[in-house]
């Protein structure tokens, strides 16, 4: 591996990221598109370079697989979003009221997610009532819309917040550590953070 890098879900600095990384000449480039739009000319300089390109997730608009990159590499999405309702439904103990803080942006992958479990905790749990759906654009702003959420609905009892790093700080004051809150993301019931 010559280099690692990170957008943090900025497609400006992913599209300069992919410049420095290029300047490596490696023959394989494994990335996410942080933004399905600009990146397919965020990601050109690989494919002019003639390196070989493997997507995460989400691949660039107008990209197709075995002509601008080989593959895409995912998990299965309805199993990530089925963990995570048991993680959340079991921790309740199957019944409460609790809130939703989900990607608020056009990100296939963890939108997929957010949906499953969603319906998942629908169909598993049906005395869980979501009482509260917010969307975010910055993992940093999600503490202060679960206080708000929290503050404005005082039964609840877990919120759901769409990965880890997003989800710190989130668990209302009365549960134990980490209990009632599911963190979701790419691999594991951990969750740690799809960052870019």
């Amino acid at each position: 591996m010559v280099a690692s890098t990170q957008a943090n879900f900025d497609a400006g600095t992913q599209a300069n990221n992919v410049q420095t990384v290029m300047a490596l000449e490696p023959d394989i480039v494994v990335a996410i598109a942080v933004d399905p739009t600009s990146a397919a000319t965020s990601f050109q300089p690989i494919l002019d370079q003639g390196s070989q390109l493997v997507i995460m997730t989400t691949p660039p608009e107008g990209y197709t697989a075995g002509e601008e990159f080989v593959s895409i590499v995912t998990e299965d999405l309805a199993k990530a979003g089925r963990a995570n309702a048991e993680i959340l439904g079991d921790a309740l103990g199957g019944e409460g009221e609790v809130g939703y803080l989900s990607f608020n942006a056009n990100f296939w992958f963890t939108n997929q997610r957010d949906q499953s479990f969603k319906d998942w905790l629908a169909y598993s749990y049906p005395d869980i009532t979501i009482v509260e759906e917010q969307g975010f654009a910055d993992e940093t702003a999600t503490q202060a819309a679960a206080a708000a959420m929290i503050a404005k609905n005082p039964e609840l009892k877990g919120i759901y917040v769409s990965w880890a790093t997003a989800a710190q700080g989130c668990s209302p004051p009365s549960a134990p550590p980490g209990a009632p809150t599911s963190r979701s993301s790419p691999t594991t019931s951990t969750r740690p953070s799809p960052r870019r």
